[in-house]
């Protein structure tokens, strides 16, 4: 049975627009397959690990993916990425212009 209860705000909404979103979210929430527990159960799989009202870190980056803050980020990595390339070819240009 799925539990969209356990999926990100996010997820949920693409899985109910897409015709095979049950499916896929009978597999995100299995249980057999490493998702959570659910919120509540005391089942022995769930370890007692938290006290169901925390947020996987996959749960956080899938609602986070798109805010302001990390499309930021994102920008000054590839910033990075860029500047580096550009060093890395200047640097290139300069050491075969030299005479031997």
């Amino acid at each position: 049975m799925a539990q969209l209860g356990q999926l990100p705000g996010k997820t949920q909404a693409a899985l109910s627009s897409e015709p095979d979103g049950q499916i896929l979210a009978q597999i995100a929430t299995a249980s057999t397959l490493g998702a959570p527990a659910p919120v509540g159960s005391t089942g022995a799989g769930s370890g007692g690990a938290g006290t169901g009202n925390e947020r996987g870190y996959a749960t956080v980056v899938a609602d986070s993916a798109g805010t302001g803050s990390s499309l930021a980020l994102a920008g000054a990595l590839v910033g990075i990425a860029i500047a580096g390339a550009w060093n890395r070819l200047s640097q290139r240009r300069r050491s075969s212009s030299r005479p031997l």
